[in-house]
């Protein structure tokens, strides 16, 4: 894909990713519930990293803009990634970048997405999920 292909992608990502997450700081004073014990929009704060593990903010600022440096000089500088690893590196990058301006903006990552009794999570943290499956994927299966 074209660099200004995969920019607009990654561009449109973060927009998607932090709309989202200006609508629920701004609207969920109280949780709402799309499929009763089941699945619900609820405003929370992680200043931890996934499964809001601890991690002083000193240290995972720096290492959040290590990570999204990497993955964009890997993303943009290599032109024989496989469709997989290419969506996997590009998918991760946008989650990576959604919520390093949450970190950055706020000093910590605003969660909203409640299934279950699964951690409460975003937009980002899905992309990056996705993103680490389909590289996954690509390893376990060479797609």
């Amino acid at each position: 894909m074209t660099y200004f292909k995969t920019s607009a992608i990654l561009v449109l990502g973060v927009i998607l990713d932090q709309v989202t997450k200006f609508y629920a700081r701004e609207n969920l004073e109280t949780p709402i519930n799309i499929i009763k014990d089941w699945l619900k929009f609820d405003y929370a704060e992680n200043t931890g990293i996934a499964f809001s593990l601890p991690v002083a903010y000193q240290i995972l600022i720096p290492l959040s803009v290590l990570v999204c440096l990497y993955l964009g000089y890997v993303l943009f500088s290599q032109s024989n990634l496989s469709k997989a690893k290419y969506w996997g590196f590009l998918i991760l990058l946008t989650g990576a970048v959604g919520n390093l301006i949450d970190r950055i903006y706020f000093g910590f990552v605003t969660d909203f997405i409640s299934i279950w009794q699964f951690p409460i999570f975003n937009l980002a943290d899905t992309f990056i999920s996705l993103g680490l499956i389909a590289l996954i994927w690509d390893e376990v299966f060479g797609a």
